[in-house]
C-alpha cells in the first residue's frame, strides 16, 4: 500500500466546474501584506494565533488562547459515574472570568470526549473539575486520561492597530468576521466590529462596522474594500470588536490582507489533490469492462508520473508532514495526530502565503489535524470531521463541493489549493 500524491494545476480541475474558470484574469490578486503579522499595538493578553469558525480554521486576531489546567492519568475507576479532580488555576487567570472545558479518554483509539463546559465569572485559585464517565468503556490498560482546559474571557472592547503600512496603487483590503466556535457554558453574546484606516494627516475612514448575532451555526462572513484612493498615503487599520450584552462570545477577524493586481507572469495556480492510502494495484483496476479511476489515468497520461512512491513513515500525519516540510520524521516528529510540529519547522505553505499566493485548504482526513500544524501558511483550513480524530465517518463529497466553492470564490487571485 502506498500514498498516492497527485500534483496538478488548474486546468486538471477545470471540467469538473468549467463555469468556475472559463477565464482567468490576466492580472490575478496577489497577497502584498499580511496584517495579522503587522499588528504594532494589542491588548494586552495572550491570544493564539488561529481560530476555527464554523471547522474553518484561520489566522485571526482575538483568538482564545488555551491553558491546560488539569492533564493527568488515572486507574479506570470500579465506579464509572462520575469523577471530580481538583486542579490548580494559574495566579495570572484567578478573578478573571474563565471557561473550563473537561475531557477524558477511556481507551486507545478514541477521541477525546468533550464534557459540558463550565463558565466562572471569577475564577477561584483552585477548581472541583467534574468527569462524567456515564458511558466510558475502559481499554486493556484500564487507564482514565483527563484533561481540562480554560479558555480566558477577554474584556468587552478589543482593539489592534497595524503599524503604518504605505498603499501602493490599486490596493485591497480583505478580511473575514466570526466568533470562534468554542462553547462556554454560558448565553451567547453578539458583537460590533468596526474596522477603519487611518493616517497622521488626520484620516479617519470607517471601512466596516457592523454587528453579527452569534449563532451556533454561524461562519465567517467576508468583508473587502477597494482603497485605490489612498494610494500613496501612510496609514494604519485599526480593527475593533465590542461585546454586546452580558453573555460570553470570542469576536474574530479572520485572515486580514492587502491585495493588489498585477500580472500574472510566470505564477500558476495549484491544486493538491492527496488521495490517503490508495493502493497503486487499484488507480487502472476494472471490474468487468468498468475502469474505476479513468479521469486519473488520463492525467497520468499527459503528465509527470512515478511508478515508484515511498511513504517516509506509515502514518498519515507523518507522511503528509514530511511533503509538507521536507523533513524526516524524526525532525517533525509529526507521528500521529496528536503530536505538533515544532515552529522552527517552516511549512512550504508559509512559503506560498509570503509570495503572494492565496492559501486555502478543504480536507475530511482528521489524521492532518490543524493543531498538528498542518494549518500553518493557510489563510483558511476548513476540517470536514464528522465524527472526530479517530472515528472519521467520511466527507468526500462535503469536501470537493467546498473545495469547488474556494475555488469559485479565489478565481481572480493566485492561489493554493489542498484537498485531502
Amino acid at each position: 500500500m502506498y500514498r498516492a500524491l497527485l500534483f496538478s494545476l488548474l486546468a486538471l480541475l477545470a471540467p469538473a466546474a468549467p463555469e468556475a474558470f472559463a477565464t482567468l484574469p490576466e492580472e490575478p490578486l496577489r497577497t502584498i501584506a499580511l496584517l495579522y503579522d503587522q499588528i504594532e499595538t494589542k491588548p494586552s493578553f495572550r491570544f493564539d494565533h488561529d481560530c476555527a469558525a464554523k471547522d474553518d480554521l484561520r489566522p485571526s486576531l482575538g483568538c482564545s488562547r488555551r491553558e491546560t489546567l488539569l492533564r493527568d492519568i488515572r486507574p479506570f475507576p470500579n465506579d464509572a459515574g462520575s469523577l471530580r479532580v481538583r486542579a490548580a488555576v494559574p495566579a495570572r487567570l484567578v478573578g478573571s472570568p474563565l471557561v473550563v472545558q473537561p475531557q477524558w479518554i477511556a481507551r486507545r483509539a478514541q477521541s477525546w470526549q468533550r464534557q459540558d463546559p463550565r463558565f466562572y465569572a471569577a475564577a477561584p485559585m483552585n477548581l472541583d473539575v467534574e468527569f462524567a464517565l456515564d458511558n466510558a468503556r475502559p481499554g486493556k490498560q484500564r487507564e482514565l486520561r483527563l484533561r481540562a482546559e480554560g479558555f480566558q474571557v477577554f474584556p468587552k472592547n478589543l482593539a489592534w492597530v497595524s503599524k503604518a503600512i504605505e498603499l501602493p496603487p490599486r490596493v485591497k483590503f480583505a478580511t473575514s468576521m466570526a466568533f470562534e466556535s468554542l462553547e462556554t457554558g454560558a448565553p451567547r453574546a453578539g458583537a460590533r466590529f468596526l474596522v477603519r484606516v487611518t493616517g497622521d494627516d488626520g484620516l479617519n475612514e470607517v471601512l466596516d462596522d457592523r454587528t453579527l448575532v452569534n449563532r451556533q451555526d454561524a461562519g465567517w462572513q467576508e468583508f473587502s474594500a477597494d482603497l485605490s484612493h489612498l494610494a500613496g498615503k501612510k496609514v494604519r487599520f485599526v480593527f475593533e470588536t465590542q461585546r454586546l450584552g452580558e453573555g460570553v462570545s470570542f469576536p474574530l477577524f479572520g485572515a486580514p490582507r492587502l491585495l493588489q493586481p498585477s500580472p500574472r507572469g510566470a505564477a500558476k495556480n495549484v491544486i493538491l489533490v492527496s488521495l490517503d492510502t490508495l493502493r497503486g494495484d487499484h488507480v487502472e483496476k476494472r471490474v468487468g469492462e468498468i475502469a474505476l479511476m479513468p479521469k486519473l489515468s488520463a492525467w497520468a497520461a499527459d503528465g509527470a508520473l512515478f511508478e515508484q512512491a515511498f511513504s517516509p513513515y506509515p502514518s498519515t500525519s507523518a507522511s503528509h508532514m514530511t511533503l509538507f516540510t521536507s523533513t524526516w520524521p524524526i525532525e517533525h516528529r509529526v507521528t500521529f495526530a496528536n503530536e505538533v510540529a515544532p515552529r522552527w519547522i517552516s511549512m512550504f505553505t508559509e512559503s506560498m502565503a509570503a509570495g503572494g499566493y492565496v492559501t486555502g485548504a478543504v480536507t475530511e482526513n482528521a489524521m492532518l489535524a490543524a493543531h498538528s500544524g498542518f494549518a500553518r501558511g493557510f489563510e483558511s483550513y476548513k476540517e470536514n470531521r464528522s465524527i472526530g480524530t479517530w472515528e472519521s465517518a467520511g466527507e468526500a463529497e462535503k469536501t470537493i463541493r467546498d473545495g469547488i466553492a474556494w475555488l469559485k470564490k479565489h478565481r481572480n487571485q493566485v492561489f493554493f489549493l489542498f484537498l485531502v
